[in-house]
């Protein structure tokens, strides 16, 4: 929905301006937010981030491309307040483990906690270095 609205924004833009005025627009002022929002990935959520490192792993490794697998452990609780715990695995072996209020919590949890302790495992792209969250 946003995208269509810049594209029609820009649009407007060459019509009415012409597109050396709308290049010189972008340069100044969508590229360097684009640049400074993209830096260090952080609009990903951490199994997106997750997923990033292990595809940026088997490219360093030479390896074929394995995704990270999510496996629900345990859920305890009654119904209306249960906690989920989940794993996350990769090439079979357990990465970490999380735990929240829904399974999708819980994944995100332990997409989190692999991030954070890669133990040699996941090769860090330079991209998720930069990130502001803590990885």
């Amino acid at each position: 929905m946003m995208a269509d609205v810049v594209e029609s924004f820009l649009a407007a833009l060459v019509i009415d301006k012409g597109l050396a005025f709308a290049q010189k627009f972008c340069e100044v002022c969508i590229f360097p937010k684009l640049l400074e929002c993209s830096e260090g990935l952080n609009w990903l959520d951490a199994k997106s981030r997750l997923q990033y490192a292990v595809v940026h792993t088997c490219r360093v490794q030479r390896r074929p491309v394995e995704m990270p697998q999510y496996r629900l452990e345990d859920s305890e609780g009654p119904a209306n307040r249960r906690t989920y715990t989940a794993a996350v695995l990769f090439r079979g072996k357990r990465l970490a483990v999380g735990t929240g209020r829904s399974v999708q919590e819980a994944d995100m949890a332990a997409a989190e906690e692999a991030l954070k302790n890669r133990s040699g495992h996941i090769v860090l792209p330079e991209a998720l270095k930069k990130t502001k969250r803590e990885t």
